[in-house]
């Protein structure tokens, strides 16, 4: 029997359970790289400062030595909508087809989840690079705030331009002794005001979702034994509390396809202390057809709409919480 007017609030209902039932429960495994805000302002700027200096002697009757805040690089972001749709057709209402109608929301909500943790995947996956084209042919800029790639090996520091600091393992495979050189870099870098950069305390592993990439990183980082050489020695990386992070979305290109480039790349990072933000002007929430209810006994003909859209705003302003390899094998 056709759908009717009197029933529409109850088929709507569910359908709003079926895409809550398929987006909320998705894993969000990009997002645990990121600190997600909810924000109106279409555009802002964002930037870093070091209001710390080390304090001074402070003798009798002298004055206190006075802060000199130094202001980081600024990115300049900016929030732009992503959306799509499905057609609810005639014959779903002709035909009650609720069942067909539930299959095309709950499809619906794997799409926009599938953008929004590709999106985020893109900023590891071209983390040598300052843009990429999108699946809508755009070219996003990946570009930090102080216009260098993610990893690069000269990152300038504000208050001084002649020093730099490197955050790129260039190339090196994932083995213990390269990921040891890993977390040293952390131990280099410097604040925007040329200082050691202190309190960093790196823990999380991010990799492909590739099987190699896994036994690497299980062998490496949670045996027992000390995986150099098998003896009976601990193996003291496991007793780090390390966790490792698996980004599928690492294994395509821009556009969504398939693609190995980055199966072997690995990153270390403090995420804590992560730069990388998401501002949120609207989740993606569903919009439903509406119906007129004066005629409780209407059928519902012709083909309806459902769209969905989300607004917010990626990017990274600093690098100091990250170090990484674009390695193209195993070690």
């Amino acid at each position: 029997m056709p759908i009717l007017t009197s029933q529409w609030p109850d088929v709507y209902g569910n359908l709003m359970v079926q895409w809550g039932d398929e987006y909320n429960v998705l894993e969000r495994v990009g997002e645990k790289l990121l600190k997600k805000v909810s924000n109106k302002r279409k555009t802002g700027k964002a930037s870093s400062a070091a209001f710390w200096d080390m304090a001074r002697d402070k003798d009798e009757s002298a004055p206190f030595h006075e802060q000199d805040p130094k202001q980081g690089f600024a990115i300049t972001w900016e929030q732009t909508g992503m959306g799509t749709s499905i057609t609810l057709s005639h014959e779903d209402f002709l035909f009650e087809q609720t069942l067909e109608m539930a299959e095309k929301i709950r499809g619906l909500a794997q799409a926009v989840y599938l953008r929004e943790e590709h999106d985020i995947a893109m900023r590891l996956r071209y983390a040598g690079s300052t843009s990429y084209q999108n699946i809508s042919g755009k070219v996003v800029n990946l570009a930090l705030a102080d216009t260098k790639a993610l990893l690069a090996d000269d990152h300038p520091i504000p208050a001084n331009s002649a020093l730099t600091d490197d955050n790129d393992l260039d190339g090196l495979p994932f083995n213990r002794l390269n990921f040891i050189q890993g977390l040293q870099k952390f131990r280099t870098f410097r604040n925007e005001k040329g200082l050691k950069l202190v309190g960093m305390n790196p823990k999380a592993v991010i990799t492909s979702d590739s099987e190699e990439m896994q036994a690497a990183v299980d062998e490496v980082l949670f045996s027992k034994l000390d995986p150099e050489n098998m003896t009976n020695r601990d193996n003291s990386l496991a007793k780090r509390g390390f966790v490792h992070i698996q980004i599928p979305n690492l294994m395509t290109d821009g556009t969504g396809q398939l693609d190995t480039t980055a199966q072997y790349y690995w990153f270390i990072a403090d995420l804590d202390k992560t730069d990388f933000f998401k501002q949120v002007a609207e989740e993606a929430t569903p919009v439903l057809p509406k119906f007129d209810m004066s005629d409780p006994n209407l059928e519902i003909t012709g083909d309806h709409k459902v769209t969905v859209r989300g607004t917010n705003a990626l990017y990274i302003r600093r690098y100091h919480w990250i170090t990484g390899s674009l390695a193209q094998s195993l070690g």
